[in-house]
């Protein structure tokens, strides 16, 4: 296919065609349009939309918004075209966690602890945590104010960071879950929020979980990914079987001792 240069075509002879979820932006269409700008809401809701053709189609939420680029020569031949799916986003907030102890919630821990999977993270009793907030998509150039509240305690107990943005804390006691959410609100009242869940662990009981990580991670490397949940189960059965062998040896061993004993007699 040839290019504009090798057809002879300048840019300024381009015209560019412009469409949004599927109707043409007439203003911003036409010859030197290359660049345009547009502005989305967010969408909080299931969107109906006609295009061209009168035909209608739903947009779900958080699906975001299509622009297509037609590009013509001078002749009205269509020379390129492209699309692209912008999501326009609300306000939110990041979390970040830092400790000496720090497990994220994994397979392993939901099958030694029994953990549900609310559970971000896994740390052990008696370690200091730091959570940090990172507010994203506010309005620019405006200030943004962080509150943090630990299992709905709005006055922590802790130290909070003279931005606010980050908080330190001791854990509790084994067994405990921390709940600590941050929210942040702007000078126009744009507010987010976020929040991590912290499973309190003996020592023991994080070790066991590491082992059993260690286990799955080795051996599922040469397991292919749709053989995955056979192999799990087969793992699962595996070490069943071994149990129930360790135990016949052991009884075994028993009865044999038991015999030798009575032949002394």
């Amino acid at each position: 296919q040839q290019t504009c240069a090798e057809k002879g075509i300048t840019l300024d002879q381009l015209t560019y065609k412009w469409s949004f979820d599927g109707r043409v932006d007439r203003e911003q269409t036409g010859r030197g349009g290359e660049n345009i700008q547009a502005e989305f809401e967010i969408q909080d809701e299931a969107a109906t939309t006609a295009d061209e053709l009168g035909e209608s189609y739903e947009r779900t939420t958080g699906s975001g918004h299509v622009v297509t680029l037609e590009v013509f020569g001078p002749d009205g031949e269509l020379l390129t075209a492209a699309d692209e799916r912008i999501s326009a986003v609300g306000p939110a907030v990041d979390l970040s966690v830092r400790a000496e102890t720090l497990e994220v919630n994994s397979k392993a821990a939901e099958e030694v602890l029994g953990l549900a999977e609310d559970v971000d993270y896994l740390i052990e009793q008696g370690d200091t945590v730091t959570v940090t907030a990172t507010q994203e998509f506010f309005s620019p150039g405006e200030e943004v104010t962080f509150t943090v509240a630990r299992n709905e305690d709005e006055t922590p107990e802790g130290e909070v960071s003279e931005d606010g943005r980050s908080f330190t804390f001791e854990v509790g006691e084994p067994g405990d879950v921390e709940v600590i959410r941050f929210t942040a609100t702007s000078e126009s009242g744009e507010t987010a929020g976020a929040e991590l869940q912290l499973r309190v662990v003996t020592a023991e009981e994080l070790r066991s979980v590491l082992e059993r990580r260690s286990i799955i991670g080795a051996l599922s490397e040469f397991v292919p990914e749709s053989l995955k949940s056979a192999f799990n189960i087969a793992l699962g059965a595996g070490m069943l079987a071994a149990v129930f062998l360790v135990a016949t040896m052991m009884t075994g061993s028993r009865k044999e001792a038991s015999v030798n004993l009575g032949n002394k007699r």
